[in-house]
Parts: structure tokens; sequence; C-alpha cells
């Protein structure tokens, strides 16, 4: 998905500042469902076409929507602003556009009111998985470790199955060295996302720190980890993803195999 953002990009230079609206329109929408953060271009490129009503009607609030991100990232409040109040006008009511609002109190660091308004929100659709996340992201920002803890219990309990939910989480537990939990967190993380290497990588630290909390003595499990753990990082300065991935599955193969014979 990255790589035809990247290859939109190459068509909007050739184009030499005057690209057709279709391209415009599709780099925009590329960037939204890649989810690829590039705020400059989507002010430069999408504010011309809002201005310009050269989208179609339902295209258009979405576009609204991901210039007011952009803006609210670059902190352009006068855009964000007008954005804004586009779309209260034209879905008042909506929890979607609250939830942006409540965002704005977020970016002026207004975190309680922000939680305020989220919980609102929660009060009217219990199953609010945005607004939950908002909430958790605002104890994260107030430094308030064990209300975001709960936070993000509750969602995990409400949203099993929400993989950016345990990848947070997960790293929530390796900033305070939690590493069971991380561990825990991780392995149900690839269980929702087996074959993506960075979450193999990243079960690979944590189990690396682990064995080297647990080791005292230096034993043989934790100097076969650390061995791994440098060819890991070592493959993945070469951008080697494949060798990657199968590297980081030799943490689970290790504890079971100890006549492994490891490369040289």
């Amino acid at each position: 998905m990255e790589g035809e953002v990247y290859e939109l990009i190459d068509a909007l230079e050739a184009s030499k500042g005057q690209p057709s609206k279709d391209l415009v329109l599709e780099f925009l929408k590329s960037l939204r469902q890649s989810r690829v953060s590039r705020p400059h271009d989507v002010l430069s490129f999408g504010l011309p076409v809002v201005r310009s009503n050269g989208a179609s009607s339902s295209e258009m609030w979405v576009l609204y929507e991901q210039i007011f991100l952009s803006a609210l990232e670059l902190g352009k409040s006068d855009v964000q602003d007008k954005c804004l109040n586009q779309l209260r006008q034209k879905f008042e009511g909506s929890q979607r556009v609250d939830r942006l609002y409540g965002m704005t109190f977020e970016n002026e660091s207004n975190y309680r009111e922000a939680i305020s308004l989220y919980e609102i929100l929660l009060e009217e659709n219990s199953a609010n998985l945005p607004a939950m996340k908002r909430i958790a992201a605002c104890f994260k920002a107030l430094g308030d470790k064990q209300s975001f803890g709960e936070q993000m219990g509750s969602i995990m309990k409400a949203y099993p199955a929400d993989a950016t939910s345990w990848a947070e989480l997960a790293e929530s537990y390796m900033s305070v060295c939690a590493f069971e939990e991380a561990i825990f967190c991780l392995e149900e993380l690839i269980l929702l996302a087996p074959l993506t290497a960075a979450y193999h990588t990243r079960l690979g630290e944590a189990l690396h720190a682990r064995a080297l909390g647990l080791s005292s003595n230096g034993s043989i499990k934790s100097v076969k980890c650390t061995t791994c753990y440098i060819l890991v990082f070592a493959m993945y300065l070469d951008y080697c993803s494949e060798i990657l991935y199968l590297c980081s599955l030799s943490f689970y193969i290790f504890p079971y195999s100890p006549n492994i014979v490891w490369p040289h």
C-alpha cells in the first residue's frame, strides 16, 4: 500500500505542478487507506480541491476530515477551525465529528476536557472504540499510567481482536521493563497478524531483554538469545525483511532445540 503512495508521489512530481484532479484525489485516497502521514502534501493538494468543490459530495466531507487532521498535526489552527466548522454544520450531533472536536482539546493540552467529551460520547455509545482509544491517549499524555492501563484493559476486554491496541499495550509494558506482560501482548498480536515480521522482531527483543534480566551468570540461553538479537538487527539494517522474519522465529526454536547449530 505504501508503495502505491510513493508511485503516486512520483506521478505528481512528473506533472510539473499541474496534476489532474483525478490524480490528486487518488493520491489523497491512497494516503487515507495506507495511513501514511504526509500532512504538508495533504494541505498542498487537498485545499485547492475543497475550495473548488472538485470532489463528489461524499468524498468532499472525507477530505475535510483528512485536511483537518493534517492541519491539527501542523498546528494550522485557521485551517483546522474552518474544516471543523464545515463538518459540524453538515453533521450536527455526529459522534465522529465530536471526536475531532475533542482532538482540538488534546492539541491544546486540555486533556481533562477532552476526556470529559469522550466520556459523554461513550455514554451515548459504549462501543465507541475511537473514543476509548482517545481517552487512553489522553491518560498517556498526562502520565497517568494507572488510568492508562485500566483504560487499555477496558479496550482489550471489549475488542480483543484489535491489533493496534495490543501493540500499544505491548509498547507501554516495554517502556517500564515489564517484559513478561509485553511478551504476552506481543504473542496475542502475532496471533492476529502472524505474517507481520515487525511483530516477531519486537517479540524477539522482549525475549532477549527478559533473558538478560533472568540470567545473572551469562547462561548459554542468554548468549544464544543475544546472538540472534544481533543477527536480527544486522538483517534489519540491510533491509532483508524475509531473513529478518526467519531469524526472529529462531527465538521460538532455541528453547526447544538445545543442540541447534548457530551460523558464524
